[in-house]
């Protein structure tokens, strides 16, 4: 039953179903925090459940101002596909969501086992997203229900349909001095759930005069099957396409679904059948007279011997339709994909035969090779392509790049493709060349973040590979600052220090103009984000020696540089010992405090950021 508002804050939670908060409202309120936003997540059954409890300072007081729920129901089909069992994954995915939880609220680092439960869940609905079709969309429902918003949106990036489907809000606040307790919000809000899936809309269909012609010339052809896309309003030549099999038409409706596209398939012998079963408004349907025998050879009843001469026909001409169908995939769809992907990661546009060769020979795997010569150096590349298990896809896996330096040297490299992205040419030219580069990369748990990256020559991998040294973003280097500490002109326009920066994160050598002294010097730099620094050459691209760059430095010209030491004479006469007292308000100025730090939402499963 609903909960007074007459009632001390802790029994009110306590009561509304909220006790396991009591602790951490009363940790917020001792540290000086009355309006604050907590929320708590809970499952039954198939149902995710998140609150977001918001409280208000009121006088002296903290109170609930109102609640928020979001249910979220998703079922996940039960099957196998490619070797994988949606059921197991499914369990798999529930353990690590837990582990996660564990890690977030309690702070209880993942064990060695768990860590390779939520690694082998994440590989197992990756290679379902892959596969395509109904596999995809079932990774997808999985994603969607148990990972968080900022980790699913890479593989699916509008998700409102989603959340149309599966989810349902309401908002819980005091009405005349009570409010709904957590179960009876729940209740509500299943109510609205499912009223909303039993509601079942009539929908109608325009369709153009073009696709009733199309439907004319696909009999002539001997073509009996149509896919439309049953999620758009208006179908017209778009939206349809036309098979001589049932299975070549689910195949391809399997193969199409995506958030916004859904086909469906019916089978024909008339334009007349083709409006009886597509919605089309019930004026039209009214003026339609039902004739299940309009065609002799096919019964709307049912016909084993008609329908067995039928597909005996059909089955003649499935081979060359099967080849002619996949061609067409290929040319529309995967020969356009890669080519982008060649093209992003730097390969340009030399290899596009090649690859519309290999990819109509139908080879389980291929390669293409690409070679040049970059600063009078030999650079390569050996591009790996394999074809998908579960369907005429192909992929851009990986490449292996080597570099034969001046000295007679060469340093190889395999580099790996995350979604058609990762270290493109130009950047695997300059780690061979022992440089850095920056790069957006993803923890294992599919967090963002960005790092310098840079090839360690003298550690190998298990795959002989060479070790790749990181250093983050808390490692504490700031490549402007470190370029700043340099007399360097262009950073006196906004535009040339964007395109330095820029061409700098991209591990190249870059020239720059040195104006001291009245004169300048044209030099060149690249980044160390190791030894926190920027590495100095001159105008024939040799190192300037540490003893040298001081005279290169901004701020030290001649005039300036007795000023200077005047000024740090100065400030030393000003240091003094920090008394015990300075020290502690130092501390509590520095955010060293006693009080516990305001927990940042960590939304699970509902995607809640």
């Amino acid at each position: 039953m609903p909960v007074s508002d007459n009632i001390a804050l802790e029994e009110q939670l306590k009561q509304l179903g909220f006790k396991s908060l009591v602790k951490e409202v009363k940790m917020y309120i001792k540290a000086g925090s009355f309006e604050l936003t907590i929320p708590q997540s809970k499952k039954i059954k198939d149902d995710s459940l998140l609150y977001l409890l918001e409280f208000e300072n009121s006088g002296k007081d903290t109170r609930l101002k109102q609640y928020n729920l979001t249910l979220q129901s998703v079922k996940i089909p039960k099957t196998v596909i490619n070797g994988i069992n949606t059921t197991k994954l499914e369990k798999h995915l529930l353990k690590a969501d837990t582990f996660y939880n564990d890690y977030y609220l309690k702070d209880k680092p993942a064990t060695k086992e768990e860590t390779e439960i939520i690694e082998l869940g994440k590989r197992d609905l990756k290679l379902l997203f892959e596969s395509g079709g109904l596999a995809k969309e079932i990774s997808q429902l999985l994603m969607f229900k148990y990972w968080p918003e900022s980790n699913y949106k890479e593989f699916i990036p509008d998700d409102s349909r989603l959340k149309e489907k599966y989810q349902a809000e309401i908002t819980i606040e005091w009405n005349n001095g009570e409010m709904l307790t957590a179960d009876e919000a729940y209740n509500k809000a299943k109510e609205i759930f499912n009223a909303s899936k039993s509601k079942e809309m009539k929908e109608e269909h325009p369709i153009s005069d073009e696709v009733l012609d199309l439907v004319t010339i696909a009999l002539s052809k001997g073509e009996n099957y149509m896919a439309y896309n049953n999620s758009l309003y208006f179908i017209d030549k778009s939206y349809i396409h036309f098979f001589k099999t049932r299975d070549e038409a689910f195949e391809f409706a399997e193969n199409n679904i995506s958030d916004r596209d859904r086909f469906a398939v019916l089978h024909f012998n008339s334009v007349k059948d083709i409006l009886n079963q597509i919605p089309y408004g019930e004026e039209l349907q009214r003026q339609l007279n039902p004739d299940p025998d309009a065609n002799g050879l096919y019964n709307k009843d049912g016909n084993d011997f008609t329908d067995a001469l039928i597909d005996h026909f059909e089955s003649q001409q499935l081979l060359l339709f099967d080849k002619q169908l996949k061609t067409n995939f290929m040319n529309n769809e995967n020969l356009q994909y890669l080519k982008d992907n060649i093209k992003y990661m730097g390969f340009g546009e030399n290899m596009y035969r090649e690859l519309e060769r290999n990819l109509g020979e139908g080879k389980g795997e291929f390669q293409l090779h690409f070679a040049a010569e970059i600063n009078k150096k030999p650079f390569e590349a050996t591009l790996n392509f394999r074809k998908s298990d579960s369907t005429d896809m192909y992929f851009f896996n990986n490449y292996n790049a080597s570099l034969e330096k001046s000295n007679g040297e060469k340093n190889e490299q395999t580099f790996y493709l995350n979604k058609g992205k990762g270290v493109t040419a130009k950047e695997a030219y300059n780690l061979l060349d022992g440089r850095a580069v920056h790069k957006d990369l993803t923890t294992k748990e599919g967090q963002p973040y960005k790092a310098w990256i840079q090839l360690d020559f003298e550690n190998k991998d298990k795959n002989n590979n060479n070790e790749v040294k990181q250093f983050h973003e808390n490692y504490g280097y700031d490549v402007k600052a470190a370029v700043e500490k340099f007399a360097v002109a262009e950073l006196s326009d906004p535009e040339k220090t964007k395109a330095l920066m820029q061409s700098l994160e991209k591990g190249n050598v870059q020239s720059v103009t040195i104006e001291k002294d009245g004169s300048s010097h044209k030099m060149f730099m690249e980044a160390d984000p190791q030894y926190k620094k920027v590495t100095l050459y001159d105008s024939n691209m040799k190192m300037v020696a540490k003893e040298s760059l001081e005279r290169y430095k901004a701020g030290m010209d001649k005039g300036a540089k007795e000023v200077k030491q005047g000024q740090e004479h100065d400030k030393k006469k000003d240091l003094k010992p920090a008394t015990k007292a300075e020290k502690e308000k130092l501390e509590q100025k520095n955010g060293k405090s006693l009080l516990p730090k305001k927990r940042e939402s960590k939304g699970k499963g509902l995607g809640v950021s």
